[in-house]
């Protein structure tokens, strides 16, 4: 089983992929359709294809001792806030420092890396506590399994652990990961009966089509 762990030579890996690819080549434009109908059909199409829909991308629920977990995995990732952002930016940063600037990685190729959505976890209909620590969520897709990393403490302090071990950064740049560190370790991730809450998390990989979706041993099955 594949844990929260990315190591971060895999990830500067991935970035120098990312900044190979940087150019572009012009591409041809495309026929006419021949009439307007056509026109917005092939527009409505591409539209749910960017979107993710139809293979698999949807939001997923499960119920666990009366308390609802619900995953969004629609496409585009796009969940963020100023503590999401400050993360992202200080990920970049530990991945430039440890692995040099080839690997540096711009924002851009950052959000493919680092993608954000939600666990809602509401247990307003619960009796025990509902919680997404600790607990294994995975996408099952192209024959492989992909986590959804819930513990967003335990992997930020991971991936910025080389960069903090450095004596030679300086006391705000480490106060600066510390502060980010302690605002993640005290986001609630446990839900108390009659409590609903909602959790940022991870998808750092997805295959290109969702099979099946997994609260531990419990199948997420699509909201309808």
């Amino acid at each position: 089983m594949r844990t929260t762990r990315i190591a971060v030579a895999a990830v500067a890996a991935l970035a120098l992929t990312l900044a190979g690819c940087g150019g572009s080549q012009p591409e041809e434009a495309p026929a006419s359709p021949a009439d307007p109908t056509e026109a917005a059909t092939n527009a409505a199409e591409d539209t749910k294809e960017d979107l993710g829909q139809g293979n698999g991308f949807a939001v997923y629920e499960a119920t666990d001792g009366g308390t609802v977990y619900t995953l969004d995995l629609t496409k585009p990732f796009d969940y963020t806030n100023d503590l999401i952002e400050r993360t992202n930016k200080l990920m970049i940063k530990a991945i430039t420092a440890v692995e040099g600037e080839d690997a540096e990685l711009t924002e851009e190729q950052a959000e493919q890396i680092f993608q954000w959505s939600s666990l809602e976890i509401d247990n307003t209909q619960g009796s025990a506590e509902g919680s997404a620590s600790m607990v294994p969520i995975q996408v099952v897709g192209d024959e492989m399994q992909y986590d959804i990393i819930t513990d967003v403490d335990m992997f930020f302090d991971e991936m910025t652990m080389d960069y903090t071990d450095d004596e030679s950064l300086s006391s705000d740049a480490y106060n600066e990961v510390i502060e980010v560190s302690n605002e993640w370790i005290d986001q609630d991730s446990d839900a108390k009966p009659g409590v609903k809450l909602e959790v940022p998390v991870i998808i750092s990989d997805m295959p290109e089509t969702v099979e099946s979706v997994w609260f531990g041993d419990i199948e997420m099955q699509p909201k309808k």
